[in-house]
């Protein structure tokens, strides 16, 4: 066994390395026939086992300490690499903007779509006010800072989207606190309410009750309901609604300036206005 340093990395300097010696033309010939190796054959053969063994249990040892030093760097460097990203998070453009700027963002984010412009069965998640991943619930989750400004902005919450087609999986506690939640942030502010029921009766959802609440702040209503679903508003007073856009399942429109559900009635016959295209 041969003492010296690894000539390619060094480490085994410490232990003992194999000597690096052609095989014999008899030891060839050995491993190419089936033939039995002479007695004072037997003896070396056996000395290179015992060498071999002696080397593999050096290497083992050998390569686990080089596992725990590999183990170490990699804790270290992904220790490092973290740091680095926090320093960048706090370094951000983003940290520095003023509150009114801010502000001006989250108000352009606010999504504002007519309602006959929204296809519900494809769309409806991207505008329905009760999917945390909308706006304005996914900026109040950012950080501290955002929750406290989209908190502060009542406009944020005053454009409702509901699609009560896509509440069946929803308990009525989920539905009513959510709901309470979004309607609650609006403050007093007028609102503009778009809902799809499709030819469900909502009369005995659990938002019901919220959405008369609030009918005296709507301002705008665009609604895609069955007329069971409209006759649940009976008796809701609309004092600073400017226009009213139903659409039934023949998909017209009609936009009128209303005050209760009973002049939205009067006026049916004669207000509709078919959908460009239909």
């Amino acid at each position: 066994m041969d003492q010296s340093p690894c000539p390619t990395c060094g480490l085994l300097a410490e232990h003992p390395r194999l000597t690096e010696t052609p095989l014999s033309l008899r030891f060839s010939e050995l491993l190419s026939a089936n033939t039995p190796p002479l007695d004072v054959e037997v003896h070396g053969l056996r000395q290179i086992m015992q060498e071999s063994s002696v080397y593999i249990d050096s290497l083992h040892s050998q390569i686990t300490k080089a596992q725990e030093t590999l183990s170490a760097l990699m804790g270290l460097q992904e220790t490092a690499l973290c740091r680095m990203a926090d320093a960048k998070s706090i370094l951000h453009p983003m940290r520095s903007l003023p509150e009114d700027v801010l502000t001006e963002i989250f108000l352009c984010c606010t999504p504002i779509v007519n309602h006959h412009e929204i296809d519900w069965s494809t769309d409806g998640d991207k505008f329905d006010s009760l999917s945390p991943l909308n706006h304005p619930w996914n900026i109040s989750h950012v950080s501290h800072r955002w929750r406290d400004i989209t908190l502060s902005l009542p406009r944020l919450w005053s454009m409702v989207y509901l699609d009560f087609t896509r509440y069946t999986s929803f308990s009525p506690q989920q539905c009513s606190l959510v709901g309470s939640l979004f309607f609650e942030r609006s403050a007093n502010l007028d609102l503009c309410v778009n809902i799809a029921s499709g030819e469900m009766n909502i009369g005995a959802h659990p938002l019901m009750p919220l959405l008369k609440k609030s009918a005296k702040r709507w301002r705008i209503l665009n609604s895609h309901m069955s007329s069971s679903s409209l006759q649940s508003f009976s008796g809701c007073q609309f004092h600073y609604c400017r226009s009213w856009v139903y659409a039934t399942r023949i998909r017209a429109i009609m936009a009128i300036s209303l005050w209760t559900l009973s002049e939205i009635s009067e006026r049916q016959n004669h207000a509709f206005i078919p959908l460009i295209g239909d």
